[in-house]
């Protein structure tokens, strides 16, 4: 995976120098996007072209119509908005950002860092854990003591708040572990999945966290639920509560395994949020995800019972920090 996104890095920045862009008209030149103008001073959406407060392919289409050199062409505030990667200019590394990713109110690209190379680990991963009710007594010392780097712990379901979540993030803080959440999924429609992220967000306010925000459907979740053989209406709740979450500061992450992103979700729609993969095997096989749970049967000091075992090849405390993310 990492491979592929330095390869995709690479020719972007061989393309951009080797191409030169003059300014052009502010409005869209197509049939399709006539009188569309590029502006989105109002918006809180940043890649927002077209003012509709969403980041989507429209985007896309109208920004690849009008790649503009500075400032002085566009004006101050929408480049502001549309130098996705702030180098003072708006050009094809900007678009492929934005094929990769909407950003936040923090300017950040949720799903494209892959020109910062700082941000992304080479060596293997970051090792990590997620956690619920049924790990117990969590003795958080020893599981620091024992090489595990950031944990993912499981703040609510629907709009109730998991129990021993504060038990374990406060514990887990304590040692000095980098701590994330994931929100488990009941909502049967959009406007329950905007609950389930309200409840979420009242649930973590007054923690900072180092990792993402994750919305975690399960198989349980499909259970006597009307959403379940809908794959767009899933989709768009799955949008719903991570888009709320971006939008109130904090970082979104979909967790997903392949059969969810094959048969339930329209993936492709899905894209601009970070996932957190489950695949039990010895090599993930998705090439677009940036923390892998490989196991559910794992072992660390400090959990007397089975754990899942992650790994993160973002530096997503870093990533936090820098862009003002969860707070910070």
């Amino acid at each position: 995976m990492l491979t592929l996104f330095k390869k995709l890095a690479a020719a972007a920045v061989s393309a951009a120098a080797l191409m030169a862009f003059s300014a052009q008209a502010v409005y869209a030149d197509n049939d399709e996007f006539d009188d569309t103008v590029i502006s989105y001073a109002d918006s809180r959406v940043y890649g927002d072209v077209t003012g509709d407060n969403i980041a989507d392919i429209r985007d896309i289409i109208v920004f690849s119509r009008h790649l503009v050199v500075n400032e002085e062409d566009f004006g101050t505030e929408n480049i502001k908005s549309i130098d996705l990667n702030k180098d003072g200019k708006v050009d094809l590394l900007d678009l492929m950002i934005m094929k990769k990713g909407v950003l936040s109110d923090s300017g950040y690209p949720v799903g494209s860092p892959i020109y910062d190379d700082e941000h992304i680990v080479t060596d293997g991963g970051i090792k990590g854990i997620d956690v619920s009710k049924w790990q117990g007594e969590v003795d958080w010392q020893t599981v620091k003591d024992s090489g595990i780097e950031f944990v993912m712990i499981k703040a609510g379901e629907g709009t109730e708040e998991e129990v021993n979540f504060r038990k374990n993030i406060e514990g887990a803080m304590n040692a000095g572990l980098k701590c994330g959440v994931y929100w488990f999924a009941n909502a049967s429609d959009t406007d329950e999945a905007e609950l389930e992220a309200k409840a979420c967000l009242e649930t973590i306010s007054g923690y900072s966290l180092e990792y993402p925000v994750a919305y975690d459907f399960e198989y349980r979740t499909l259970e006597n639920n009307p959403a379940a053989g809908n794959r767009e209406l899933m989709t768009e709740m799955v949008r719903t509560f991570l888009l709320y979450i971006q939008q109130n500061g904090y970082y979104p992450m979909l967790y997903s395994n392949l059969d969810f992103l094959s048969n339930y979700f329209y993936a492709d729609e899905l894209m601009q949020f970070d996932l957190w993969y489950a695949r039990y095997i010895s090599q993930s096989d998705n090439d677009y995800c940036w923390m892998w749970q490989y196991s559910c049967t794992g072992r660390v000091d400090g959990i007397s019972v089975d754990v899942d075992l992650d790994t993160s090849y973002k530096d997503y405390s870093a990533i936090i920090h820098k862009y003002g993310w969860n707070g910070f």
